[in-house]
């Protein structure tokens, strides 16, 4: 299907497809360029880069934007890559709502909707098509038009056949989104897990951008999981469920988790747990929420920077064990706890010195999501760029 969409927007043979792309990339990544440098960068003599720069600015993928420094003879005409050729279609599938986003070729938010969801499996779908359709109808004009969507999932997803294994608290099972949404829209579509497209998206465009090996933690009232990105590439593991680190024990003897296990990570260090904590200290009926306890934290609050202090002490807790298995260059959080600055991120390096000797003896930088909200919505668009622009296929 890559094949088919990259021979379609290319309009070329398989051949000719990898100079096409290689150019096109190039631009992408250094413009704007002239066409003297894109062939030293490339390898391919100035002829053969004149036709492939001509083909490309005919299709409106680049657009000369003037003239560039000249070093003895004429100003080159630079080109540059053109962002608007077309636009993706980005949606995060979470318990509870949906985050539609509609992006450039760049990765840049052009619409943003979040709509609010219910259990039903059938009503799940229409919205879905619905959001579709809307954002289908309100994209700019373009060469190219919509050239993909992408679906990030709060669930276990397999990623080849795009089938929704489970989502339990959103009643899905074993749902080909996938192949449905293909077939509304006629639209090449991909299906991920949420937190492995909302680390794609912080590689490519994001907080880990020219960096080859992340981590993203992102942490919700839901529970922890991971988007492990190293030497480059996204890991999903021997079945596609790598990442269920929010279930790794951090204490045998602790509480039963939902997932059956005891003493889970997510159990001590996930929002809901902070909320849970805070709730309890302060003997409150109802759980305050993540941004409030924050907010009293900036403001003094004992209890609130206790609490923060303390959920960042079990964060790091996991986080040692992140950096003693993997050895990431970054570590991402996404959710409101990233939002908390120093009363989280004082504790969780703290801990971090305490516990880990790799984290001791190298440097890790632990940083909060850019896209954060849009993470999953904007990584999940970022995997239609790779695959129209990277893929070998």
């Amino acid at each position: 299907m890559t094949k088919i969409l990259k021979q379609k927007l290319f309009e070329t043979d398989v051949s000719n497809q990898i100079n096409v792309s290689n150019v096109l990339n190039i631009i992408r990544e250094k413009g704007p360029i002239s066409r003297a440098e894109i062939s030293k960068l490339s390898n391919l003599n100035k002829a053969t880069i004149t036709l492939i720069v001509e083909d490309l600015l005919k299709k409106q993928f680049v657009h000369e934007i003037g003239e560039g420094k000249s070093t003895g003879g004429r100003k080159p005409i630079l080109v540059n890559f053109n962002s608007n050729a077309g636009y993706i279609i980005g949606l995060e599938l979470n318990i509870g709502y949906i985050n539609a986003t509609l992006v450039n070729l760049s990765a840049e938010i052009q619409i943003d909707k979040t709509v609010s969801i219910n259990t039903n499996e059938n009503e799940i779908i229409k919205q879905i098509f619905q959001l579709i359709d809307d954002l289908k109808g309100l994209a700019p004009s373009s060469p190219l038009g919509i050239v993909g969507i992408g679906v990030g999932v709060s669930g276990i997803v397999s990623f080849e056949s795009g089938i929704i294994i489970s989502v339990p608290n959103a009643g899905i099972k074993n749902l080909p989104l996938k192949h449905m949404v293909e077939a509304h829209t006629g639209i090449y579509t991909i299906v991920d897990n949420d937190v492995n497209a909302a680390v794609i998206g912080e590689y490519m465009y994001g907080a880990g951008k020219g960096r080859n090996d992340l981590i993203l933690v992102s942490n919700s009232s839901r529970g922890i999981g991971l988007g492990i990105y190293l030497n480059g590439k996204i890991y999903r593991g021997f079945d596609g469920f790598a990442g269920e680190m929010g279930h790794s024990t951090i204490n045998m003897d602790g509480p039963r988790c939902n997932c059956g296990n005891r003493g889970c990570w997510e159990l001590y260090a996930s929002s809901k747990a902070l909320m849970d904590l805070y709730a309890k200290t302060k003997q409150l009926n109802e759980p305050v929420s993540v941004a409030e306890i924050i907010e009293l934290a900036d403001k003094g609050d004992h209890i609130a920077i206790t609490t923060l202090t303390q959920i960042g002490e079990y964060l790091g807790i996991g986080l040692t064990n992140i950096v003693n298995t993997f050895n990431p260059d970054m570590i991402i959080l996404r959710g409101m706890i990233g939002q908390a600055g120093k009363w989280i991120f004082n504790s969780i390096h703290r801990t971090l010195m305490e516990r880990s000797f790799v984290y001791s003896s190298s440097k890790v930088d632990i940083i909060p999501s850019l896209f954060d909200k849009n993470a999953v919505a904007i990584g999940s668009a970022c995997e239609i760029i790779q695959q129209i622009f990277y893929t070998s296929e």
